[in-house]
């Protein structure tokens, strides 16, 4: 087995690992109390995403690349869901509302009694397995894709990853829009800026998906993942501020962050190719060197 499949099947497992974690830490939180809808569906979606993950470990081993690449970007966009509802870590101090009420408010997942101040730090994460384990099994969906890929395809990786994350901007950013303006909120500032990260998702998610289908083309994919990159940047920069929807480390920080990053990584790798170095770049050059090499041979075989 070469370190490719080895580290796909790895993959597989940490994924299935996160899913079945998730689904018993879900299931917990599920109490007469709390009878969410939306926590009923995230432990369906976990459990589905863990078991296919858990038979995908394993078809891995002699398993075809382009299954597992169909798969891994299908779990990868299930998984949006999860990010979506667990992905802000809920703290003693009520900065981050982690699970949604009958009503589909998000609450305060616990509340502490006088003389209960002191049962963990404010910065203390609770349930940090269902927290850890949902970005665990995010970034999980995403390696798999490059790997499924091959080492010399990381922009379309990158490419894929920077599409799921878009719709995964979009739809926490989506999610949060009522409470941050009308219910909770009400500000005209943390209203226009989460309905710019709303915008930010669904021009990247566009772009990103026209890169996906123009990867022959690396002008193109300059030009989409370098808009991407901006666009991101400015969510990072409006977003997280402190009248933005990320102002707290939770979801939207991080995704805004990664799109950002990802966007950029391609952005690099097309100029790089257009210069004539890079993976295509590289891969060219090799070529021409062996023709040159054959010719050489030839050349030196004649009498």
């Amino acid at each position: 087995m070469s370190s490719t499949t080895g580290n796909r099947a790895a993959a597989w497992a940490m994924l299935a690992v996160s899913g079945f974690v998730v689904f018993g830490s879900a299931a917990d939180t599920y109490t007469p109390s709390n009878r969410s809808n939306t926590i009923k569906w995230a432990m369906a979606i976990s459990f589905i995403v863990g078991f296919f993950a858990l038979c995908l470990a394993f078809f891995s081993i002699k398993g075809n690349k382009t299954v597992e690449l169909g798969a891994s970007f299908v779990l990868a966009c299930l998984w949006i869901f999860i990010v979506d509802t667990f992905g802000n870590p809920a703290r003693k101090n009520g900065t981050s509302y982690a699970f949604p009420d009958q009503n589909g408010a998000l609450v305060p997942v616990f509340e502490f009694g006088p003389g209960y101040e002191d049962v963990i730090t404010v910065n203390e994460v609770y349930l940090p397995n269902l927290w850890y384990f949902t970005w665990i099994g995010f970034l999980s969906a995403i390696f798999v894709m490059g790997l499924s890929l091959g080492d010399n395809k990381r922009r379309v990786a990158e490419a894929l990853a920077v599409f799921v994350v878009s719709i995964a901007v979009l739809s926490k950013a989506a999610t949060i829009k009522d409470m941050a303006c009308v219910r909770v909120y009400n500000s005209l500032t943390m209203c226009g800026r989460t309905k710019f990260i709303i915008s930010v998702g669904v021009i990247c998610m566009v772009f990103a998906l026209v890169g996906v289908a123009m990867m022959a083309s690396a002008a193109i994919n300059a030009g989409c993942f370098f808009i991407n990159a901006v666009m991101y940047f400015c969510g990072v920069a409006f977003g997280t501020s402190a009248s933005g929807p990320g102002a707290y480390e939770g979801t939207l920080y991080y995704l805004l962050w990664f799109g950002a990053l990802a966007s950029s990584s391609v952005f690099f790798s097309c100029i790089a190719e257009l210069k004539g170095g890079g993976e295509e770049g590289d891969a060219k050059k090799g070529e021409e060197k062996q023709a040159e090499a054959e010719n050489v041979a030839e050349n030196t075989a004649e009498p």
